[in-house]
C-alpha cells in the first residue's frame, strides 16, 4: 500500500515506544523500572475525579462546543492570569485533546511546504515530527550545556531566514528541565516582534517550577498578541494524562481557524475530560505546593545519584520532572563483547539486561544524553540507578 510522503517521514513516539516495550516487559513478569516516561504518580484531585464520575452517571452522552465548554474556557483564561498576569477572554482560548493536539493545530494552520519553525534543542520529541507533518521544515537551534541549557537569542537570530514563519519556545523545557530568565525571554521577544514570526509557547511545565523564582512566558513580552499561542493542559499539572485534555490561548484569528481545523477532525473534546479539568482548575490550588517540594527533593536527590557515577555530567533543573545527563563517557564501550556506539543502544541495553526503561538523547535531538524521569516513586528511582550503575560498571573499553 502507498502511503503519503509527509506521514513516510513520521516515526513512532520515543517516549512512548520506550514505556510501551517496558510495559509489555512487565506484562511477562520482568520487573522494570521505568524512567522513562512523563506521567506524574501522584493522584488527580478528588474533585476532578468527581466531575468527570457525575457526567457520566447522569447521562451526558451528547457532543460539546467544538471550542469547548464556555464555563472551562473562563476556568482556563483565569488560571493564565493567575499563573502568567496575563488578561485574555475564554473567546481567545480553544480546548483541546490534549497538548499535543493543540501544537498539531498550531502548525497546522500556520506553516507548509517552504515555511520553517525554529525549534530550540533539546526539545520534545514531538515538536520536529509534527513541523515534518505540514510539509514545513524544522531548523534546530541547540542549546549548549555549559550554557545550561538555556537558549539564547542570539543563538535564535542566526537561524532566522525569510522562510522562518514561528518558533516554538518551551520552558521549563523538556527533557532538561532548564527554566529561560526573564532578560533573555525579553531580548527574543523583540527578535520574534522585529522578524514577524508567530510565537507558539509550550507551558504545559510551568505550574511545575521549583527554582527559586516566579515563572515567567514569553507570551507577556510579546507586543503583538495576535502572533501567540500559550499551551497548557491538565496531564502535568493535574496528573491526568489518560484524559487528554489541553488547552491553547491567543490570539483570536489563530483560534478560530485552529478551531475549525478541530471541529472537522475530533468535533469536540471528550465531555468527562472537560468537566475533570474544570473541577480541577475551579478547586483548591494547594496540594501543587506538596507537588512542587516533592519533584523537587526528588530531582535533587537523582542529581547527586548520577554525579557519584564516574563520568557523568548534568545540569540540574529546575522545572518539569526530568534530568538530562551526559552519557558519552560510556560511548565506544562494550557489553560482554557488544559495542555500545550511542546512547541509542546504550539505552537498549540499560532495558534489555538491566530492566532499567530510560529516554536517549536522540530522541530530544541530544545525542550522547539520556533523559531520566523522577515522575514515580522513591523505590522505583533507587531500583533504576542502582540498576543504571550496576550495568555501567560491567562496560569495558
Amino acid at each position: 500500500m502507498k502511503f503519503t510522503s509527509r506521514t513516510r517521514r513520521i516515526k513512532t513516539s520515543a517516549t512512548l515506544a520506550i514505556s510501551s516495550t517496558a510495559h509489555r516487559m512487565q506484562l511477562r513478569g520482568i520487573d522494570v523500572a521505568n524512567l522513562s516516561i512523563g506521567q506524574p504518580d501522584f493522584s488527580p484531585p478528588q474533585g476532578a475525579l468527581d466531575a468527570a464520575r457525575a457526567y457520566i452517571m447522569e447521562g451526558h452522552f451528547g457532543y460539546l462546543p467544538p471550542q469547548g465548554l464556555l464555563e472551562l474556557r473562563k476556568s482556563v483564561a483565569r488560571h493564565i492570569g493567575q499563573l502568567f498576569g496575563l488578561t485574555v477572554g475564554p473567546s481567545h482560548v480553544l480546548i483541546t485533546t490534549g497538548a499535543k493536539q493543540a501544537i498539531s493545530l498550531a502548525f497546522q494552520v500556520l506553516v507548509e511546504e517552504g515555511d520553517e519553525v525554529l525549534i530550540p534543542t533539546p526539545a520534545w520529541v514531538s515538536y520536529a515530527q509534527l513541523v515534518l507533518l505540514t510539509g514545513a521544515r524544522p531548523v534546530f537551534v541547540p542549546a549548549s550545556m555549559e550554557d545550561g541549557f538555556v537558549i539564547t537569542a542570539q543563538a535564535i537570530e542566526a537561524k532566522i531566514t525569510k522562510r522562518t514563519r514561528a518558533i516554538i519556545i518551551n520552558s521549563p523545557n523538556n527533557p532538561t528541565g532548564a527554566i529561560i530568565p526573564p532578560e533573555e525571554l525579553d531580548a527574543i521577544a523583540r527578535l520574534i516582534d522585529q522578524y514577524k514570526l508567530v510565537l507558539i509557547s509550550d507551558d504545559i511545565y510551568a505550574s511545575l517550577n521549583f527554582s527559586d523564582s516566579r515563572i515567567e512566558s514569553i507570551v507577556k513580552y510579546i507586543h503583538d498578541q495576535d502572533r501567540i499561542l500559550s499551551i497548557g493542559g491538565a496531564s502535568k499539572t493535574y496528573a491526568m494524562p489518560g484524559l487528554r485534555l489541553g488547552w491553547v490561548v491567543g490570539g483570536l484569528k489563530l483560534i478560530e481557524r485552529m478551531r475549525d481545523v478541530l471541529s472537522q477532525t475530533v468535533s469536540c473534546v471528550s465531555g468527562p475530560a472537560q468537566y475533570a479539568a474544570m473541577a480541577a482548575l475551579q478547586g483548591p490550588q494547594d496540594f501543587l505546593d506538596d507537588v512542587i517540594q516533592t519533584y523537587k527533593k526528588r530531582a535533587g536527590h537523582v542529581c547527586h545519584r548520577l554525579r557519584s557515577i564516574p563520568g557523568i555530567h548534568l545540569v540540574e533543573p529546575k522545572g518539569a520532572f526530568y534530568v538530562l545527563a551526559s552519557f558519552e563517557h560510556y560511548l565506544n564501550t562494550y557489553y560482554k563483547g557488544q559495542s555500545i556506539a550511542s546512547t541509542s543502544e546504550l539505552a537498549n541495553f540499560l532495558l534489555t539486561e538491566a530492566h532499567v526503561a530510560v529516554t536517549p538523547g536522540e530522541a530530544f535531538h541530544a545525542p550522547g544524553f539520556i533523559r531520566i524521569s523522577f515522575a514515580t516513586s522513591d523505590d522505583v528511582i533507587d531500583k533504576g540507578l542502582d540498576r543504571i550503575a550496576g550495568f555501567l560498571s560491567e562496560l569495558t573499553r
